[in-house]
C-alpha cells in the first residue's frame, strides 16, 4: 500500500522479526490477567505486520522474493535532503548490523542500527538529528555500514 504524495508509505515486514508478534506469541502480551489470545488471533496479526504494519516505519525491508549476491550500501535518496532521507543496503546472508552517520569530522552524530538482522534488501531512514534527537545543522555527513566483515561509507548532504 501506498499512502498519497503526503502521506506515508506502507511497507510489508515479516513478522517473525516483529518486537509486537513475538511479545504476543511468546505469551508476555497481553498485560496484566487478559486471557492469552487465542492462536487464530495470533495468526491475524501476524498476517497484519506482513501487510505493512511496521512498529518502526523509519527501518524496514522491500522486495523480499529475492536474496542479494553481495553486501551493498547503496546512495541515500533524496541526496541532498531536508528533513528526511532513505538509506538503502543488501545483506546476503544473516549478520550483525551497524549504521552510523559521522559529521566530517570524524565524531558520531547518531546510530541508526546496531542489531543483528536477516538476509534481505533493508532501508531505514535518518531525520537529520543527532543520538540526543536533537537537530543537526545543515552540512556534508557520512554514513557508513558494517555487517559482518563488510563496511562501506557514502556522503550525503543536509540542506535547510
Amino acid at each position: 500500500m501506498a499512502g498519497s504524495n503526503s502521506g506515508a508509505v506502507i511497507v510489508p515486514y515479516n513478522h517473525a522479526n516483529s518486537l509486537l508478534w513475538q511479545k504476543i506469541n511468546s505469551g508476555a502480551m497481553p498485560p496484566g490477567n487478559n486471557p492469552d489470545l487465542a492462536s487464530e488471533q495470533v495468526d491475524l496479526i501476524a498476517q497484519w505486520i506482513d501487510e505493512g504494519a511496521l512498529e518502526n516505519p523509519a527501518l524496514g525491508t522491500y522486495n523480499n522474493a529475492q536474496i542479494p549476491k553481495e553486501y551493498i550500501l547503496n546512495q541515500n535518496y533524496p541526496n541532498p535532503f531536508n528533513p528526511v532521507t532513505t538509506l538503502r543496503y543488501d545483506l546476503p546472508e544473516d549478520a550483525n548490523v551497524n549504521i552510523t552517520i559521522y559529521d566530517m569530522m570524524g565524531r558520531v552524530v547518531k546510530t541508526l542500527i546496531n542489531d543483528q538482522q536477516s538476509a534481505g534488501y533493508r532501508f531505514t531512514q535518518w531525520n537529520a538529528t543527532n543520538n540526543a534527537g536533537s537537530p543537526v545543522p545543515a552540512g556534508l555527513y557520512l554514513y557508513m555500514i558494517q555487517a559482518g566483515e563488510f563496511r562501506q561509507t557514502r556522503k550525503m548532504v543536509l540542506l535547510k
